[in-house]
Formats: structure tokens, C-alpha cells, sequence
């Protein structure tokens, strides 16, 4: 799975799609190609990668200034925590992550005060090494759920507590390991209704032993019918029904199940599975929320054209036209003031 910066839950809400497996994979393949356009539109990725790269160093062309080395499409989230340069480990002390406004940080600086200096040996190419979270933007890590269970260094099955953040294509951070999730099931959540609920849209009480189990905007089943938490007081949630195109059913003492089992891919973007303790805080990454948005913009577009055979139409009869895309298109010049970089590159 390549990185992404929406959720599939997220597109589904935009485009109030049903839950059907065609429709996921038909969502994950336009968010994938949708991350891929951000990226060319910015020259940026914006995912936090931890990883060792190198670079050429040749100051004649790179800059006239030697203590300088510009990062190109390689900049930092983090400073870096191991630099050799011309194959000698340099002290880290004496380099200087810039601007002082970052991160992201798109060049690191020799300081001048100190005898260090930037060097090639032999060869200028692949001269500098570097090791760092590598970034175009801060990295963002928001405490989302906590573990259910205790997990090892090799499952792929991971439950957690309530979160409405967590969703397909969220890069989550347990200790210093990353992992993808690359699905969503449903589990119990160990708790049953305590009150009868008859098949009436405006039924929407859902009596529970702890309410505090639960979150907003968490998608809950009780008999099938699937419904999302819009508010919780005490313990009672207080729901939308027959959410994800689900039927309206009766229900008595129904077993209430969350989307809390994460099929998940371990390790990813330079981090090492290991394992993990029940309790253990979930983290989920932020991406920039312009990104996110154009992210979720590009996703939609693509379904809703592909569904018209790529001749989508808005209005109808006299003032029927071609949907033009105005306001993607303002998105798009938004993003670009914000993150275009141009592309000059400076790493192998």
C-alpha cells in the first residue's frame, strides 16, 4: 500500500457511499491515484519517512556558499541524528537544520564557528549521507485510540479502543513503529443494548452499560443495521440510523459491535515491528489539512467520473453542461501557493 492523505471513511462521507466491497476498492484505487497527483502538483510528499539518504556535494554548482547543503524533494521533519559527509561521521553539534522556522527543514549549514566542513573524497557523487524523519511538512501524531489487546512483532490483526479518527489509509504510530491500516472489520464491544429499539428512523437512543466506551462519529452494529454516533450523554448514544445503505431493524438486547479490528501493515516507512502491550496509546498522523482536502477532492472527482464514463454533467435539459471543476481547480491553486516547491534535486 503506497502512503495516502485521506482516509476511505473519509471520501464514503463526501460522496455518501454505501459500504460495499466494489465500492472500496474502487474509492482506495482513486485516493491512491489521488495522493500520487498531490504529490507531482507540489514536488512534496507529505507522509514521515525514517531513513538514511544520500547526497552529492558539489559546491561549485550546488551553491557558492560551502558551508550550505540544500536538501532538494530530500527535506527533514526532524533533525538529523547521523550525518557523514566525504565518509567522515561529522558532530552533529556543528550542523544547523534550517530555516529556524521549520520544520520542514530544507537545508542543513556547516557552523561557521566550528572547524566541520561539507567534503566529497573521492567522488562528489553520493558523497553525504543523512539520517533523519524525512518530511515536506511537520509531523503530526495525535492520540487516536489505545490497544485492546497485547499484539507481538508479527500479526497482522490489530483491535483497539473507540477512535472515529482511525480509518483505511491511516498511518498509525504505536511506540516508535508505524503501521498502515489496510482494512477495518467489526468486533464487539463487549456490550449489549439494555433498552428495546423498534424499526423507526426516529428511534435513535441506544441505551448502554458505559457510554465512555464509545466515541462520536463512530460507525456501531447492532443486528446488521449499522448506525453512527452523533452524540453521547451519559450512556446513551444518540445515533443516525440505517447508516451505510443498512436496513432499519428492531432491536432487543442486540450485541453491539464497533469497526475496531484493524488489518494493518507492520513496520513501514523505515520503523521495525515490535511488540506492543495492551493499554499502549494508538497515535495517527495528520497530514496538512490543505492536503488532506485536495487529497479527498482528487478521490471524489475520479469515482464520480469514472461512475459517468468520464462525461459527468451538471444542471439538466437547456442548462445541462459539462461539470467543470471550478472549485477544484481553486483547491488546487490554494495547495500550490501553499507547498509547490520547485523540483531540483539533489539526492540519489
Amino acid at each position: 500500500m503506497r502512503p495516502v492523505y485521506c482516509t476511505r471513511e473519509q471520501v464514503k462521507t463526501a460522496l455518501d457511499s454505501v459500504e460495499t466491497a466494489r465500492n472500496n476498492r474502487r474509492i482506495d484505487r482513486h485516493i491512491a491515484a489521488g495522493a500520487d497527483s498531490v504529490e507531482k502538483l507540489t514536488g512534496r510528499r507529505f507522509y514521515p519517512e525514517l531513513a538514511t539518504r544520500t547526497l552529492d556535494w558539489i559546491p561549485e554548482l550546488d551553491t557558492p556558499m560551502a558551508w550550505r547543503l540544500w536538501l532538494g524533494e530530500n527535506e527533514m521533519a526532524t533533525q538529523p541524528t547521523a550525518i557523514t559527509s566525504g565518509g567522515v561521521a561529522l558532530d552533529l553539534a556543528n550542523v544547523l537544520a534550517r530555516p529556524d522556522t521549520g520544520p520542514p527543514f530544507d537545508h542543513l549549514e556547516i557552523n561557521r564557528g566550528s572547524s566541520a566542513a561539507w567534503s566529497s573524497a573521492a567522488t562528489s557523487q553520493r558523497a553525504i549521507s543523512a539520517a533523519s524523519t524525512y518530511a515536506s511538512c511537520p509531523v503530526d501524531d495525535v492520540a487516536a485510540a489505545t490497544l485492546a489487546a497485547n499484539i507481538n512483532a508479527s500479526v497482522t490483526t490489530v483491535t483497539v479502543g473507540a477512535s472515529w479518527e482511525i480509518g483505511v489509509g491511516s498511518l498509525l504510530l504505536c511506540g516508535t513503529e508505524r503501521m498502515w491500516v489496510t482494512n477495518r472489520s467489526m468486533l464487539t464491544t463487549g456490550q449489549t443494548l439494555l433498552s428495546p429499539m423498534d424499526n423507526q428512523q426516529s428511534s435513535t437512543a441506544v441505551a448502554v452499560t458505559t457510554g465512555s466506551a464509545f466515541t462520536e462519529d463512530e460507525v456501531i452494529m447492532l443486528d446488521g443495521e449499522k448506525m453512527r454516533v452523533d452524540e453521547i450523554t451519559g450512556n446513551t448514544l444518540y445515533v443516525t440510523r440505517k447508516w451505510d445503505g443498512t436496513a432499519l431493524t428492531a432491536h432487543n438486547g442486540a450485541t453491539i459491535y464497533a469497526r475496531r479490528s484493524l488489518t494493518v501493515e507492520r513496520g513501514v516507512l523505515g520503523t521495525t515491528a515490535a511488540s506492543h502491550t495492551l493499554g499502549d496509546s494508538v497515535l495517527v498522523y495528520r497530514p496538512p489539512s490543505l492536503i488532506n482536502q485536495l487529497n479527498i477532492a482528487y478521490a471524489e472527482v475520479g469515482f464520480l467520473d469514472e461512475a459517468s464514463g468520464y462525461s459527468r454533467t451538471v444542471g439538466s435539459g437547456e442548462n445541462e453542461r459539462e461539470a467543470a471543476g471550478r472549485r477544484l481547480i481553486q483547491l488546487e491553486e490554494r495547495v500550490k501557493r501553499a507547498y509547490y516547491r520547485i523540483r531540483v534535486g539533489t539526492a540519489s
